[in-house]
């Protein structure tokens, strides 16, 4: 019988498997002695860390000893992959999803455009500002450290199934409309459908950057986007206790 060929996938995943063990298993002093200062030839360790002295202006190299965790920055993911990703969100793995767009406009101007559900960090109080005008940041997090989603307050009944929605901007005298789908997304009144409150409240407004969920009103109940999460969140540590 003959042999059976080998896939050019298994080829490519069997040298990265080797590679990822190499990773996980090497020390400083055996990437030191890969060192190459330049074309002339090898260099060592010796070079590898007196260069890197002079580099970082260290004696020693630092050691990071942080929480591993796991950032995300893409166009778009493959649906498969978001699945992979949700589940491992869902079970407590630190993974951050950042979705990134790239627009250009008529000037050759590039604006990279977050797709994230994230808010500007609140404004601090100095001696010539009173106390009362700083803002306390928002609630996102639940009771398990998870960042509440708008599918969230979906599943526990704090929005509804094509939920309508409002972005007003009074002294611009425009009121911008959207429903809140099944899935969490927002439909725009033009039809498009959009991922997250803050792209669809930029898309919406035709601006640069704007934070969805305090953006976004629902009509229903005539609060915040923001307030139903905070709600939740509140709600969740009640549940824990």
């Amino acid at each position: 019988m003959a042999p059976k060929k080998r896939r050019n996938g298994e080829g490519t995943f069997y040298r990265d498997s080797e590679r990822n063990r190499w990773a996980r298993t090497t020390s400083l002093d055996e990437i030191a002695s890969l060192y190459n200062r330049n074309a002339d030839g090898h260099a060592g360790q010796q070079a590898f860390f007196s260069d890197w002295q002079e580099f970082t202006e260290t004696s020693t190299p630092v050691v990071i000893s942080g929480s591993p965790s796991l950032v995300l920055i893409a166009r778009d993911f493959h649906g498969r992959t978001r699945s992979a990703l949700e589940f491992l969100q869902q079970n407590s793995v630190p993974v951050t999803v950042i979705p990134v767009t790239l627009y250009q406009d008529d000037l050759g101007r590039k604006i990279v455009d977050i797709d994230a559900d994230h808010e500007p960090p609140a404004p601090v109080a100095s001696a010539s500002t009173p106390s009362t005008t700083a803002k306390a940041p928002y609630k996102t997090k639940d009771a398990s450290g998870r960042r509440v989603t708008v599918k969230d307050l979906i599943d526990i009944g704090s929005l509804t199934a094509n939920e309508p929605v409002e972005f007003r901007r009074p002294k611009l005298g425009e009121v911008h409309h959207a429903t809140i789908l099944l899935d969490g997304r927002f439909q725009l009144a033009d039809g498009t459908i959009w991922n997250s409150p803050s792209r669809a409240a930029v898309v919406a407004a035709d601006v640069v950057a704007q934070d969805g969920w305090e953006s976004w009103l629902v009509v229903r109940t005539g609060k915040k986007l923001h307030q139903h999460r905070e709600e939740a969140v509140d709600a969740s540590f009640v549940d824990a206790s």
